[in-house]
């Protein structure tokens, strides 16, 4: 079986996560890696049970002295190669 994950960037899209994940997962997605720009909304509230199951990982990435979405990315391959069992990672925007 083909496991997928999806990796995405966010800001203060609180709003969107919960359906984003509920979503996601109801076609087959298995894990989600975060990475969050300074967000000041709810966020660690909506993400929590999410990562409590171990669904979701949550990095804090500042874009920040010159950091793009570039980088970004290529800071979170390293996590997903550790996990060792994803076969197909997809980058989406969550809006």
């Amino acid at each position: 079986m083909t496991t997928l994950a999806i990796t995405a960037l966010f800001y203060n899209e609180a709003r969107y996560l919960k359906e984003f994940i509920e979503f996601h997962q109801l076609v087959g997605v298995s894990r989600f890696y975060f990475l969050n720009d300074q967000s000041s909304d709810n966020y660690l509230q909506v993400l929590r049970p999410y990562r409590e199951s171990g669904l979701v990982r949550l990095i804090e990435f500042p874009l920040i002295q010159g950091r793009t979405q570039a980088d970004a990315y290529r800071h979170i391959l390293p996590f997903i190669r550790r996990e060792n069992d994803i076969d197909l990672l997809a980058v989406i925007d969550i809006d």
